[in-house]
């Protein structure tokens, strides 16, 4: 392992966890929806951090290079758990999707719910964040990993489609049926209760 330069202070992996652990586990569990993936993709991070440390060029905060590695090692968990249960499409219908719509693809029913409160609003409660979290995590795994991939790691198409080993036209169905199902998932938990008195 290369010294750190005089100009440098040796970083410190308890102070790490220390300092950082919460943040950095939180980070994962959000996108990952596994406690056990979560702490693992910490511990890798961690570790990461350690081997590569001399490359580490005080250009940003700790926390920012330590975000950054954990945002590989999340994708990584994905992937991982694709190849295990690879993603079939056509085997994964969802229930209520085509009821919505008519012979012509036109909505059948009215738009979706208004807000009942100005976004914004509803956005700086936490009671929200922590409904859309469930929300997510009621995501079939296949939906929640393109959907996390796309909307909170901001992956392009392409990058996606390769993680997940989709075609663009399945990554389209993908997403359609994720946001579909959060939007049916925050109508019934967050803005029907939101809207009562």
């Amino acid at each position: 392992m290369t010294e750190p330069s005089p100009t440098r202070p040796r970083l410190d992996s308890d102070r790490w966890l220390r300092d950082h652990g919460d943040y950095l586990y939180r980070y994962a569990r959000v996108r990952l929806h596994d406690d056990q993936l979560a702490e693992e993709a910490v511990q890798e991070t961690l570790v990461s951090a350690l081997s590569g440390q001399s490359r580490f060029a005080g250009r940003s905060s700790e926390r920012t290079w330590l975000t950054g590695i954990l945002r590989h090692k999340i994708v990584d968990q994905i992937r991982r758990r694709v190849r295990e249960q690879p993603m079939d499409v056509a085997s994964d219908p969802i229930a209520g999707v085509d009821g919505d719509f008519d012979e012509t693809g036109h909505w059948k029913q009215s738009a979706p719910a208004a807000w009942p409160d100005n976004p914004e609003n509803s956005f700086s409660k936490q009671q929200f964040w922590a409904q859309f979290q469930a929300c997510i995590g009621r995501l079939k795994p296949n939906l929640r990993a393109a959907f996390v991939l796309r909307e909170l790691e901001e992956k392009s198409s392409e990058e996606i489609c390769n993680i997940l080993n989709v075609s663009s036209t399945n990554l389209w169905v993908i997403l359609h049926r994720a946001r579909h199902h959060l939007r049916k998932c925050l109508e019934t938990h967050w803005f029907s209760a939101e809207s009562r008195p």
